[in-house]
């Protein structure tokens, strides 16, 4: 089994570990340093790995035009319920369904732990059909529980 399988059945779980309130360290020690980076909207921000769409949604608040991609399914679908004028595509980060260029920002919040090393295209994973190899990419990374999610004190 790949991540991309692991993440998508432990889906549901990590959605309620996430938004189980006062629990998640984003909400307490990495939220705002994270933000603290992103520079100020422009076109198009993409929000890679969105997850359940926490980090789309703050983009958003902040002004940005975030879309949210994510390859799991049950993420998305949980982003989508949790702000339905929200924007979010399940895609492959290595094959984003983006235009060269279209976007001039891009974040990835705790993702790069998570693509399985094939996967990555040269550490380019979403640049592979993006050409504009000088767009800010922000992102930001904390090895924690091991390497599946299935390994992860909330998965079932």
């Amino acid at each position: 089994m790949d991540l991309r399988d692991a993440w998508e059945r432990n889906a549901a779980d990590w959605v309620r570990w996430a938004r189980k309130p006062g629990h998640d360290s984003y909400w307490r020690f990495h939220r705002q340093r994270f933000l603290d980076l992103v520079p100020p909207p422009g076109r198009l921000t993409l929000d890679v790995g969105c997850a359940e769409g926490r980090v789309t949604r703050d983009l958003k608040e902040l002004g940005h035009r975030a879309v949210g991609v994510d390859a799991s399914e049950t993420m998305i679908a949980a982003a989508r319920e949790a702000d339905p004028s929200g924007e979010y595509l399940v895609a492959d980060a290595a094959a984003l369904p983006f235009s060269d260029g279209r976007a001039d920002l891009a974040v990835a919040f705790m993702l790069l732990m998570d693509i399985d090393a094939g996967k990555m295209n040269g550490g380019r994973f979403w640049t592979a059909n993006e050409r504009s190899y000088g767009t800010p990419f922000v992102f930001g990374c904390r090895c924690g529980y091991g390497s599946s999610p299935g390994n992860w004190p909330y998965a079932a």
